[in-house]
């Protein structure tokens, strides 16, 4: 996530590049099972409003702060099915926002991601059946 937020500052998206950073802090949260629901809320609404302050692409900016609140609501659902579907949703937000800004990089992780997580849902149909 730090050098994806470094690349998102240097191609100017400073939603994204703020987003990145901020979600490392919710990652080291839990990690250590300390994102409860207030927790949650709290990385959801702060990096609501300081990314609707600093966005700088209109619309396209306010793709990655979708993405990052959506997937901090769903951080923890015992659902894998679940969890990899909101995966698939805010990775494609994620690659609008890259193709938008022209992240060559990032738009390859993003597409790699959805195959995976796709993939992996085919696997937990298939595991589910036996």
């Amino acid at each position: 996530m730090f050098l994806m937020g470094i690349g998102n500052l240097f191609l100017g998206s400073f939603p994204a590049a703020f987003t990145n950073f901020f979600s490392i802090f919710r990652n080291i949260a839990c990690y250590k099972n300390k994102l409860g629901f207030k927790l949650k809320m709290f990385f959801v609404v702060t990096q609501t409003i300081i990314g609707i302050i600093i966005n700088n692409l209109g619309l396209i900016g306010f793709f990655p702060i979708a993405a990052s609140a959506i997937y901090t609501f769903f951080m923890g659902v015992d659902n894998d099915s679940k969890l990899k579907k909101v995966m698939i949703f805010t990775n494609i937000l994620w690659l609008i926002h890259d193709f938008s800004i022209q992240s060559y990089v990032a738009i390859i992780f993003d597409i790699l991601g959805i195959i995976a997580c796709i993939i992996t849902i085919f696997r937990l149909k298939k595991d589910l059946k036996f």
